[in-house]
């Protein structure tokens, strides 16, 4: 779901293009604004308001945060196959897009597909050691060996998939970082290289912490992720 910059004196604004399909029909501005309405209000109290999770009623308090993050990790790193559901919103300095997504990591295969409103326009790419392949709404295409240079050129935006794959699960990708830590033992702020990732809230899940509110930002695009469903296979 694209929007792009309005052209008006108010600094930040934002106007809406209509959704357009591979045939060139489009939808009414009205409709995306009905639908995107709730999501927007999800997103942004997900990222403007942070103390406002239900973690404390589903973790206790650790009295040794460096010792639980330790035992955390160890867990976490064993889990090889997972997928997660949910909202994405992602700004830039010149666009602001919402949509559902699908994350699916098995092994050394990662996909991610990202849907617009009703699972309408979706994207998908799949990374492999072999390289990645993206595909667009319009069924074009793409195969290179960098995926962030290739999401770059054809979406306007990027993530690393290496990095997201750990970020996702609430540990670093690299053992060089710096991070902070909740009371309850989990990553709060984790810095690795340009990203800096905020975990807003945590579920349980299989009596396993995984993050559900996560904002990732990097000095030329900021990702809000509202996780809605995990599953796990080890």
């Amino acid at each position: 779901m694209n929007f792009s910059k309005n052209d008006g004196p108010k600094k930040g604004e934002y106007k809406i293009r209509p959704y357009t399909f591979p045939d060139g029909k489009t939808l009414s501005k009205y409709f995306l604004i009905i639908f995107l309405f709730p999501l927007f209000l999800l997103l942004n109290s997900c990222a403007s308001n942070p103390a406002a999770n239900h973690s404390s009623l589903l973790f206790p308090i650790s009295n040794h945060p460096e010792q639980t993050y330790s035992q955390y990790k160890i867990t976490h790193q064993s889990i090889k196959t997972f997928q997660a559901e949910g909202l994405v919103s992602i700004k830039t300095s010149t666009q602001a897009d919402i949509a559902h997504f699908i994350w699916k990591q098995q092994d050394q295969k990662t996909s991610l597909e990202i849907y617009g409103p009703l699972g309408l326009g979706m994207t998908k790419i799949i990374k492999t050691p072999a390289g990645v392949i993206l595909t667009t709404s319009n069924q074009q295409t793409y195969q290179a060996q960098d995926s962030e240079q290739l999401m770059k050129e054809t979406l306007g935006w990027s993530v690393p998939i290496d990095g997201l794959n750990d970020w996702l699960l609430g540990i670093p990708e690299n053992p060089i970082n710096t991070y902070s830590l909740n009371s309850f033992g989990f990553l709060s702020i984790l810095t690795e290289d340009t990203w800096e990732i905020h975990y807003l809230s945590y579920i349980s899940i299989q009596k396993i912490p995984l993050p559900q509110k996560i904002t990732l930002s990097s000095p030329e695009i900021t990702i809000t992720l509202v996780i809605q469903n995990w599953r796990l296979s080890k």
